[in-house]
């Protein structure tokens, strides 16, 4: 076999197995996203519902006025290290149910696209690979 052809065979190759690769990657990264999402959701939502416990119980101590303020403060305090620590935003009535779907739309895509830049250009590389490969081979003559 001549080199020419076989220079093809390995593009053509090539322009197989990167393709596959970048998409397994990416395949990969999305499970990996999802999963650290749903965990997060998880902390999100039992910090959320113990502060709500806390606050809930603050006001059936039987304590009030500035008292009762400074314990609130205290548990607000306290729980807004507990979000943060998690890297996550306190709900309050700032931020609760402001967020479009658009918002919603671009964060989705944002986290898809995060650390897919390596799998896209494995992607890219083998298509163009493939494309070199098809137009050297309809160049090359015919075997002898």
């Amino acid at each position: 076999m001549d080199w020419p052809r076989l220079i093809v065979i390995v593009l053509y190759a090539l322009g197989l197995v990167l393709p596959l690769s970048g998409a397994w990657l990416v395949f990969r990264h999305a499970k990996a996203t999802i999963a650290t999402q749903v965990r997060k959701s998880a902390i999100f939502n039992r910090l959320r519902d113990d502060w709500h416990a806390a606050t809930a119980e603050l006001r059936t101590t039987g304590i009030h006025g500035a008292e009762l303020s400074d314990a609130t403060n205290r548990v607000n305090a306290e729980y807004d290290a507990k979000f943060k620590s998690e890297g996550l935003v306190t709900p309050n009535y700032e931020n609760v149910g402001k967020e479009t779907s658009d918002d919603i739309v671009a964060r989705a895509f944002q986290l898809v696209s995060d650390g897919n830049s390596r799998s896209a250009w494995l992607v890219a590389a083998g298509l163009a690979l493939g494309t070199v490969a098809s137009i050297v081979a309809l160049y090359l003559p015919p075997p002898a």
